[in-house]
């Protein structure tokens, strides 16, 4: 259960990461254009 939960918790960070970087990137080319 405890494994389960951790690995759950991982995914949801990584998927997280993954759209604040595009967030950030979208951010940073309208600022640079």
């Amino acid at each position: 259960m405890t494994s389960f939960c951790i690995a759950s918790l991982e995914v949801r960070y990584w998927i997280a990461i993954r759209h604040f970087s595009k967030l950030e990137s979208r951010r940073i080319t309208r600022t640079s254009l």
